[in-house]
């Protein structure tokens, strides 16, 4: 059994019916990039789970090119075999605005750019607890760059408690989570 992921991207009913029929998927996170009035015409197939990431970073960009050369100074010319499996960096660049993005690079993967922002969307909890089975928070700490990182231990209490009605929790994490988007959900694509 296994669960189309938030990378694909699943935008609509029919990319789930495809999912469940020709490639045997059980379940499928649907798309942040979609709005709230998107999400409600989404029809979900017969014994087939939802799941939607209220919290996570940002993915901005991933590539094969090695950002750390012109970023931290890797005295290497280029991507060697090595690099991919060995390699793990991470640090940040700023805009001409003085916004910082972070990059990072971990073990095994490819060198990615993350947004300033983390995506944090409460109003699907309450807009949506009715279509979606579960909702998923990413803890890790890439994308918050500088930033202060929030107490994991809180911030899954106060998720704990959205999920449970409790509004103050959604204000708290607001508090807790400064530098936070859902402007996705309210524009859609």
């Amino acid at each position: 059994d296994w669960i189309a992921g938030p990378f694909l991207n699943t935008t609509n009913s029919y990319a789930l019916l495809t999912l469940r029929e020709d490639l045997n998927c059980k379940g499928a996170f649907i798309s942040n990039e979609i709005n709230k009035n998107q999400i409600r015409t989404i029809k979900r197939p017969e014994n087939f789970k939802l799941l939607y990431s209220i919290y996570h970073p940002i993915l901005m960009m991933t590539s094969r090119q090695c950002f750390f050369q012109q970023t931290v100074g890797c005295k290497k010319p280029s991507i060697e075999d090595g690099c991919m499996l060995k390699c793990e960096k991470s640090t940040s660049i700023t805009n001409v605005k003085g916004i910082s993005f972070t990059v990072d690079k971990q073990k095994g993967g490819y060198p990615s750019i993350y947004n300033h922002e983390q995506f944090l969307n409460i109003d699907v909890v309450n807009d949506f607890a009715h279509l979606f089975d579960e909702f998923f928070i990413d803890l890790t700490d890439i994308g918050s760059g500088s930033k202060k990182k929030p107490d994991k231990l809180q911030l899954i209490h106060h998720f704990e408690n959205v999920l449970n009605g409790v509004h103050e929790s959604s204000v708290q994490l607001h508090e807790i989570v400064t530098v936070s988007t859902n402007a996705q959900y309210q524009q859609g694509l």
